[in-house]
């Protein structure tokens, strides 16, 4: 009997101890299993910073090749190596002689909703033809993104608002709304440029419908802003469902460009889209050929405005 009492405890006591070490495995199983993610963690961190690091530095160097060797700008966009449109070798780097352009005519290249990953390759392009444009961007807040504002600023062209999130239901919802994602747009280009923007275009236009309120309330509202407000009056009608070749891109500019002495041309700077930059180029060569001024909007720029 006193033997089976002992083998009794011994059995218990065993029970106890496997249960006491179950419980301390599932408690420190995943404290180690936090700290290891914690560590995974911090070195991805690492990781994407020294990634963004080396992006800011690219960018910079490229800001001091623009500024300091204007010269080879050219050279550097023959590198580019472009899946469709092959960089020409002799490329038109300015307007026609003097003699030959229209001083009455002036057209301006916009590019809306950008920044975008194809907005460097856009610029590249403006630089090998010296072109400058209009870029009415919308928010980015990607790390890879957010530099691309300074760098449209940096090369010499204008940057314009087109609103902060491109929601119409919440841009258009009341001119409280409006006005919040206005001030938006403009703090992230004042922060990004140390500049503050003096020209918007509406989400859709100004001649919209699908504005809740007559838009005569928002243009109210950016005169007190003093910020003008430019339409177009070309359209590439890039910005569809449907992807257009660059050809039907080239057509559609090329349909009511010699109706107008100034001619706003609205094209798109999206990452779902390419073939507005393989036309681009086509674009550029269409108009120089055409001999008129190709320039970016400012307050001299008449105003063409759908309302």
């Amino acid at each position: 009997m006193c033997n089976m009492a002992t083998n009794r405890q011994e059995r218990v006591s065993r029970l106890k101890r496997m249960i006491i070490l179950i419980i301390l495995v599932m408690i420190l199983l995943p404290t180690f299993l936090c700290v290891y993610l914690v560590i995974k963690m911090n070195r991805l961190e690492q990781e994407i910073q020294k990634i963004y690091q080396t992006k800011i530095e690219v960018i910079e160097s490229k800001k001091k090749i623009v500024s300091r060797e204007p010269e080879r700008k050219s050279e550097k966009v023959e590198s580019v190596k472009f899946e469709t449109v092959p960089v020409k070798e002799e490329p038109k780097l300015a307007l026609k002689a003097e003699e030959e352009t229209d001083d009455r005519k002036k057209v301006y290249l916009t590019f809306d909703d950008g920044p975008s990953c194809y907005t460097e390759e856009i610029l590249d392009i403006l630089d090998q033809y010296g072109v400058k444009a209009t870029f009415f961007v919308v928010g980015k807040e990607e790390r890879n993104i957010r530099p691309l504002y300074a760098e449209i600023a940096a090369r010499g062209h204008t940057l314009g608002m087109h609103s902060y999130s491109h929601r119409y239901s919440e841009i258009y919802e009341s001119v409280e709304s409006f006005e919040e994602d206005l001030h938006k747009i403009s703090d992230l280009i004042y922060e990004e440029t140390g500049e503050s923007p003096l020209y918007y275009r509406f989400p859709g236009g100004s001649s919209n419908q699908v504005s809740r309120l007559d838009m005569q309330e928002y243009i109210t509202c950016l005169e007190k802003e003093k910020i003008t407000y430019f339409d177009w009056n070309v359209e590439a009608s890039d910005a569809g469902g449907s992807i257009l070749s660059a050809k039907q891109i080239l057509d559609n500019v090329k349909k009511d460009s010699n109706r107008y002495d100034t001619s706003i041309v609205l094209l798109h700077d999206t990452g779902q889209k390419r073939t507005t930059v393989e036309a681009l180029p086509e674009i550029i060569e269409y108009y120089q050929d055409l001999g008129v001024a190709l320039t970016s909007i400012d307050q001299n720029t008449e105003l063409i405005q759908h309302r």
